[in-house]
């Protein structure tokens, strides 16, 4: 019989799906029994089968052992959850039962936003950033809104990062290395990482450090750099290419520092945990070809210029528990600032305006982009801890939200050309042709809570709602400076912006009604119905003047385009979830949503800025099902499967770019069906135990746009493999692993869609790209705890 670690490293590392299994020998019978993790999603320390609500959890062990980066990684053995991955250049759609409409557009230069249909927290605080997954305890995704429970109001679920506590009364700490190589990359990858955890006072007062660093080589070659912008030819001829172009290998590059410090502080009924984090990405390209636009390899992009972005993400939390006899208040006090930074080939726009670009050769656009964000939210939570029949959870929260942004185009050589060709009067030498300045200030405060009832021993009701107000201020302004200064005779440092200022507020109340009943001790079912709610807001472009641009510029929103509605769902589902001694549990979710004046992503009718409008109803509904069974004692078996089907409940004139979508017509960015599959085998190996482990997951075609409408495209399934094998022997610990083990290539988003490869006068657009699954990785790690 393989010994008790060994089993520890075959189920207590494999929690994944919607039930999560850990492993213990029952010194009285000898076998061993199946038992879930604990979670805390519900508000109370319950377990996964125990939790009446559609939740899945991934442990840090599991994490670690199958070298999970980001969520990318984790979604694909979730059920109900699909994540987009655009790079690190972009940022992760992650989509929740279908709740989407906006097309599959890759991510220009992209705001974190913080209104997403899917909530991020770390801990209890609300933070919205794609978290590196070093010294994590487990990552929760919870489906359907949890404004009843949580202080940020979700529109279809939440994704909960929770990270090792500092440990009181041990010390401790661990290193691991790993080095790589991907298949289509010229260097190795290497990540390091360090956790040290140093108790200060015994049982009282601990600090836990973190360190992380991750250098990926990048696989996309950029082929077709200009040389010297505004001089080069972009698209040269045969004999002077040369002297033209360059090219670039490996150009997406990624760094990623993740440092994170705790004090934990425990006396009495109080325990306060005070920590800062922070990430910085820096990204030298995306991750995308152009051969359907401009007929590269699977691996090369055509855009002209590098596009580095950099990301900077600190988060302060203080967060402390508190035994008041009757109930336990939780206080959860977060600030965040992020920052980022990058550039981007903004010629095909330009040229897509139809004023002229194109009579310049050497014409290329470049936009420098720079964005920050800060956040304060406070949330407090009372939840009862006696064992009466009544039950109640209520809480209090605020949030405050600041966004700026800067865009700042650039048309290298053009304001000389305008004088030269055109006549103009003066020439502005930085060439800044366009600048926007966006401010956004959003408060939100919310009351909430739950009340629950055991109306016998087997059968539990609860009730819920939420009360919120926000209130959205948001401010504008843009210039075309270099026309001004070319037809004007305006100074060349010349900036002028006209900022234009709107508000918008609403308040609501939500609902939440369920019922559980346990069939047996091992056996669970429920029913649940909540609404959710995303805020409104408005646009940050400026208005139009009788439906037209005020003065020189192209860029204006009309009044409809300015006002951004709330939109609300109403969820129902009902779920069964069960366990058994001889190795297995299951779990089986059926939901059904309507969504109401949908949130979509859009662009003005001048000038094709990106804005948010709002459009129509639709409907999801599907199944999630999952299980992880025993069959014998050294193999675990696991599968989860999600059918999804997410469509227009109402016909929706102008829906995809100004082209009507009806009823019926497929929502994006979701497969129909989803699926994963693993197996471990534990053995006993050179005095240590070992394990080997494959996974497959699959995921099925996804639409690029509503209904595929208006040059909608369906991006084929694909299945991705992954295999690891392990050994661990003390406090060492080795693996080796292959990612994407048969080099799958897929495509996984797009930018644009098709209508718009092709020319202007005699360029070829290079607009049209999509994104592409990471190839092929073969990697060793080694760890040592201490």
């Amino acid at each position: 019989m393989k010994t008790i670690f060994t089993r520890t490293i075959l189920l207590g590392l494999c929690c994944h799906a919607t039930v999560a299994v850990a492993s213990e020998k029952d010194p009285a019978q000898g076998v061993t029994l199946i038992e879930e993790v604990v979670v805390t999603a519900s508000r109370r320390e319950s377990t996964v089968l125990e939790t009446p609500m559609s939740i899945s959890v991934v442990s840090g062990a599991d994490i670690a052992r199958d070298g999970l980066i980001d969520l990318f990684d984790i979604a694909g053995r979730v059920p109900g959850f699909t994540v987009l991955d655009q790079g690190s250049r972009g940022a992760p759609q992650v989509v929740a039962r279908g709740i989407n409409t906006d097309a599959l557009a890759a991510s220009e230069f992209q705001q974190n936003g913080g209104f997403s249909p899917v909530a991020t927290y770390v801990g209890d605080v609300p933070v919205f950033i794609d978290l590196a997954l070093t010294d994590i305890d487990r990552v929760e995704f919870l489906l359907g809104p949890q404004g009843t429970l949580y202080g940020a109001g979700t529109l279809a679920g939440a994704v909960r990062y929770i990270p090792n506590r500092a440990d009181l009364s041990r010390f401790s700490g661990n290193v691991g290395f790993q080095a790589y190589s991907v298949s289509e990359a010229g260097d190795a990858g290497y990540e390091g990482e360090a956790v040290m955890n140093i108790p200060i006072i015994n049982d009282a007062l601990a600090f836990r450090g973190v360190l992380s660093k991750r250098s990926d080589p990048g696989f996309i070659d950029y082929v077709e750099l200009v040389r010297t912008p505004g001089v080069s030819l972009p698209q040269p001829s045969n004999s002077n290419r040369a002297d033209n172009i360059k090219a670039s290998n490996d150009v997406n590059t990624e760094d990623i520092t993740f440092a994170r410090g705790a004090i934990r502080y425990a006396v009495g009924n109080a325990d306060i945990e005070v920590a800062y984090t922070r990430q910085d990405t820096d990204t030298g390209g995306r991750m995308i070809n152009s051969r359907d636009a401009f007929g590269t390899g699977r691996y090369e992009s055509g855009m002209r210029i590098e596009e580095p972005n950099d990301k900077t993400t600190e988060l302060f939390t203080a967060q402390g528990s508190f035994d008041l006899g009757f109930a336990q208040l939780t206080s959860a006090t977060g600030y965040s600032e992020w920052d980022e930074s990058g550039r981007r080939d903004q010629t095909d726009l330009l040229l897509l305006f139809d004023v002229g670009f194109d009579l310049f050769e050497p014409f290329v656009g470049i936009s420098e982009d720079s964005a920050s964000e800060e956040r304060f939210s406070q949330e407090f939570r009372l939840v009862s801890t006696d064992d009466a029949p009544l039950n109640w959870i209520a809480g209090a929260f605020y949030s405050e939200y600041s966004s700026k942004a800067e865009s700042r185009e650039f048309t290298p050589g053009v304001g000389q050309f305008l004088v030269d060709a055109f006549g103009g009067v003066a020439v502005r030498t930085d060439d800044l042709e366009y600048i926007s300045q966006t401010s956004a200030n959003v408060d939100e405060m919310a009351l909430f809570g739950e009340l629950g009832y055991a109306v016998t021993d087997r059968l539990k009701v609860t009730v819920g709602g939420r009360y919120y107000d926000f209130e959205s201020d948001v401010a504008g302004a843009f210039d075309e400076p270099l026309f001004r200064t070319a037809f004007g005779g305006d100074p060349a440092d010349s900036i002028i912006l006209d900022r234009q200022r709107s508000e918008a507020s609403d308040d609501g109340f939500l609902l939440k009604a369920g019922a559980e009943y346990s069939i047996s001790d091992n056996l669970l079912a429920y029913a649940l119905f909540s609404e959710g709610y995303r805020i409104g807001g408005v646009n940050l472009v400026p208005a139009c003047v009788d439906g037209q641009p005020d003065g020189p510029g192209l860029v204006c929103a009309t009044d409809d385009e300015l006002l951004i509605e709330p939109d609300e769902t109403q969820n129902y589902e009902i779920g069964l979830k069960g366990a058994y001694l001889a190795g297995l549990t299951y779990a089986a979710t059926l939901y059904f949503i309507d969504w109401d004046q949908i949130q979509i992503s859009d662009v003005t009718e001048n000038g094709a800025v990106p804005i948010t409008s709002n459009g129509g109803e639709a409907q999801s509904y599907g199944v999630e099902v999952s299980s992880s069974w025993m069959p014998v004692e050294d193999v675990l078996l696991s599968m989860a499967y999600t059918y999804t089907n997410a469509t227009l409940d109402q016909d929706a004139p102008g829906l995809v770019g100004g082209v009507d979508a009806f009823s019926g017509d497929r929502l994006p960015g979701t497969p129909e069906h989803q699926g994963f599959l693993s197996a471990r085998y534990a053995f006993d190996l050179l005095g240590g135990s070992a394990w080997a482990s494959w996974r497959t997951a699959y995921t099925g075609d996804i639409y690029t746009k509503v209904g595929n409408r208006n040059f909608g495209e369906t991006l084929d399934s694909y299945v991705l493999h992954n295999a690891t094998v392990g050994w661990k022997s003390g406090d060492l610990g080795l693996a080796a692993y292959v990612n994407n083990v048969f080099d799958e290539y897929a495509e996984t988003g797009v930018r644009d869609d098709v209508s718009t490869i092709g020319s202007v006068g005699n360029v070829e657009l290079r607009r049209y790209f999509k994104n592409v699954l990471r190839p092929r990785e073969i990697g060793i790690r080694f760890s040592y705890d201490f």
